[in-house]
């Protein structure tokens, strides 16, 4: 695993900078798509045929999508409780 960080580290980092991602965000999202595949296990493409850079970064791009939501999310909870004037509501 520490061999694929290495080789695919920084074209994910400049993948996610040119989607707009600050350079500790971009960091960030690199970062937590490999915990997360350490996580579940590795990276292992559903298909044999599929190239593997491809395939790695549609799987980057999910990630980045599902925490573009969880963070939406997130940001829609804790200003759900205030009111056209800031006030919060219980």
């Amino acid at each position: 695993m520490e061999e694929l960080i290495g080789a695919y580290w920084q074209p994910l980092y400049a993948f996610a900078r040119s989607r707009g991602s600050a350079p500790p965000d971009a960091a960030d999202l690199v970062q937590g798509f490999f915990a997360r595949a350490v996580e579940k296990g590795g990276l292992v493409p559903r298909e044999r045929s599929a190239r593997f850079r491809a395939f790695l970064l549609a799987a980057f791009q999910h990630f980045c999508a599902n925490e573009h939501a969880r963070a939406k999310k997130e940001f829609d909870r804790r200003w759900a409780f205030i009111d056209s004037k800031g006030r919060f509501v219980n």
